[in-house]
C-alpha cells in the first residue's frame, strides 16, 4: 500500500493505537478520517492533525455506513480501513462474566469489525483497490485464562478477517490483521494491570504497523510483541 496520498478511515481514534496510527499515517502523508465515539476529544485531536473527524460507534451499523459515505462524498474513495476500535475487560472468571458485559463485548469487537468491514468492503469492490487492517490481539494466537470474553471477541474477528481475505484477493482487495500484545492504552482504564509500566508504547506499535502496511508485499498478518518491536520508533 502507498501511504503517501491515501485515504485512510481509523475506528477507534479518539487515543490509544488509534490516535497513534492517525499521527504516524498522516506524517507519512496519508489523508486520515478519524472516527469515535468521544466527539469532543476526536475533533480536537483531528484539528491538530489537520484530519477529517466524525464521530460513529462502531456497533451502530447505520453510523458505520454514515461513516464510509461521508468519507466518499468528501475524497471519492477509501484506500485503507483500519478497524481499531475496541473494549477489554479485567480478567474474569468464565462463571462470572455477565452476560450483557460479554455481549458488549462481542458486539465492539467482532461486529465493529464486520460493519466497519463490509461498508469498506462494498466500496473497494466498487474501485478496484484497497486494504482493509484488523486491529486484533496477540490472544488469538495464545490464549490465556480469565480472559474469555474478550479473547472470544477477537477470535470471531480472527475468522472473519481470514474468510474475507480469501473472497478479497481476487479483487485486488488486502486484508490484513495486526496481531499486538498489551499496550498501553485507556483500554485498561478499569482495572490497570501491575506490569502497565511494561506493555507497549502506542507510538512504536503504529509505527511497526505503519511500516509493515507500506510494504508492496505485506504477510497478512503482523504479530507485535516487545520482543518484534525491536527498534521500531517514531
Amino acid at each position: 500500500m502507498d501511504i503517501q496520498g491515501s485515504v485512510t478511515v481509523v475506528t477507534g481514534a479518539s487515543s490509544g493505537l488509534g490516535l497513534a496510527l492517525s499521527e504516524i499515517l498522516g506524517q507519512r502523508g496519508a489523508t486520515i478520517v478519524m472516527s469515535g465515539r468521544s466527539e469532543p476529544s476526536l475533533q480536537k485531536h483531528a484539528v491538530r492533525l489537520g484530519a477529517l473527524a466524525i464521530a460513529a460507534d462502531v456497533t451502530d451499523e447505520t453510523a458505520v455506513a454514515d461513516l464510509g459515505s461521508a468519507t466518499v462524498r468528501r475524497y471519492g474513495r477509501i484506500d485503507a480501513w483500519i478497524n481499531n476500535a475496541g473494549v477489554w475487560m479485567p480478567y474474569t472468571p468464565f462463571q462470572d462474566v455477565p452476560d450483557e458485559r460479554a455481549r458488549h463485548i462481542m458486539e465492539t469487537n467482532y461486529l465493529g469489525v464486520w460493519h466497519g468491514s463490509q461498508v469498506a468492503y462494498r466500496q473497494m469492490l466498487k474501485q478496484g483497490h484497497g486494504t482493509i487492517l484488523n486491529i486484533l490481539s496477540i490472544r488469538v494466537r495464545e490464549p490465556v485464562a480469565y480472559t474469555v470474553a474478550y479473547s472470544s471477541s477477537k477470535l470471531a474477528a480472527y475468522g472473519l478477517t481470514q474468510v474475507l481475505r480469501a473472497e478479497a484477493a481476487p479483487h485486488n482487495i488486502r486484508v490484513l490483521a495486526a496481531l499486538p500484545g498489551r499496550i498501553q492504552t485507556h483500554l485498561f482504564d478499569e482495572r490497570i494491570p501491575q506490569d502497565y509500566a511494561n506493555f507497549m508504547d502506542p507510538r512504536a506499535v503504529a509505527s511497526a504497523i505503519a511500516s509493515w502496511m507500506s510494504q508492496s508485499a505485506p504477510d497478512p498478518e503482523l504479530v507485535i510483541t516487545q520482543d518484534t518491536l525491536g527498534g521500531e520508533s517514531e
